[in-house]
């Protein structure tokens, strides 16, 4: 911990929000640079998003430039950076739009002319859009600077370290599980043949396990319903389950609440699980296949004590036990 040293900055305002004494200090001691700074919210503005995902990656590529002693440029982008391809190779691609234009765009400030690069069929939000058009910046780069994009998956609890089951947020698909443990989430639009890039297990089999480790292992507290409801592989079906046990019942308890003099949040919430649902359907009613043969050389040359401190693979994972330890955490 003395070779740590905290600096302040925010990456989405100019210079990195460094001051001139920290950046001349990062010039000349910096190694490595690992980029993993972004906003991951699916529903930013477009300005906002590129702001954090995009630009700041431009900054920080521009003060790579300036490191003496640079090894190494680490990119943290996503594994569903392209959604079009039916297979992610491991491998450069170029966004259908040119980042350059995109970022003029954003410095002019016109809300207008941001936003309409927000609908787009490739890109089902601006969280894709931004972390593509990054990845364009860095490719640009690769023949001056030592540069290596990264693409993870969904970003679930820990597996290890800190703590088994340990997450920091209720964002993404743990959200989604708690919600439906908590009895707030009574049903789900999704294709249960499609699975989990986590072992390649199917939704179906994640949501009948999640519901096992609910009623026998480890049972929630402040329980609105019991935990139930099968998944919906049709929009309409979902649509009036949706409205019949989930809307109409925090309509009720709102009353029931206000009646007694108490502030109404159901709906609320309700408001809040329709949009994040709306916005996670696109990943769980299609399949995604990635390929990880470069990965693969990679953990091959591990010897058998890195394998074990480094583990970046599902052998020996059960995955029922995965998942309970997260809902203990």
């Amino acid at each position: 911990m003395r070779k740590c040293r905290i600096i302040s900055g925010d990456v989405s305002q100019d210079d990195l929000g460094l001051s001139p004494e920290d950046r001349l200090l990062l010039q000349d001691e910096v190694n490595f640079i690992y980029h993993s700074a972004a906003s991951t919210r699916f529903d930013d503005c477009v300005k906002t998003a590129v702001c954090f995902n995009t630009r700041s990656t431009k900054l920080l590529l521009d003060l790579a430039h300036q490191c003496k002693n640079l090894e190494v440029f680490v990119h943290l982008s996503t594994a569903y950076a392209f959604p079009e391809e039916k297979v992610l190779y491991e491998k450069v691609y170029k966004p259908s739009v040119d980042v350059h234009h995109v970022l003029a765009v954003v410095n002019r400030g016109r809300e207008e002319e941001c936003e309409a690069y927000g609908y787009r069929d490739d890109c089902p939000n601006t969280y894709i859009f931004s972390k593509t058009l990054a990845e364009q910046l860095v490719v640009e780069q690769m023949d001056t600077l030592p540069v290596i994009i990264t693409r993870p998956s969904v970003v679930c609890p820990t597996f290890r370290e800190p703590l088994p089951g340990w997450g920091n947020n209720l964002q993404g698909p743990m959200g989604l599980f708690v919600g439906a443990r908590k009895g707030i989430i009574r049903c789900m639009y999704m294709k249960g043949d499609c699975y989990v890039d986590f072992g390649m297990t199917p939704w179906e089999e994640i949501i009948e396990m999640g519901k096992d480790i609910i009623y026998n292992d480890v049972p929630f507290n402040g329980v609105v319903w019991y935990p139930g409801g099968p998944i919906k592989k049709s929009r309409f079906v979902h649509n009036v389950c949706f409205f019949l046990f989930q809307v109409l019942p925090a309509i009720f308890i709102d009353a029931l609440l206000i009646v007694l003099g108490y502030k109404p949040i159901l709906c609320q919430i309700q408001k809040r699980i329709y949009k994040s649902s709306e916005v996670f359907e696109y990943y769980t009613t299609k399949a995604w296949n990635f390929s990880n043969l470069k990965a693969d050389e990679l953990r091959a040359r591990q010897n058998k004590i890195e394998r074990e401190k480094y583990q970046t693979d599902d052998e020996g994972v059960d995955v029922r036990e995965y998942f309970k330890k997260g809902c203990y955490q």
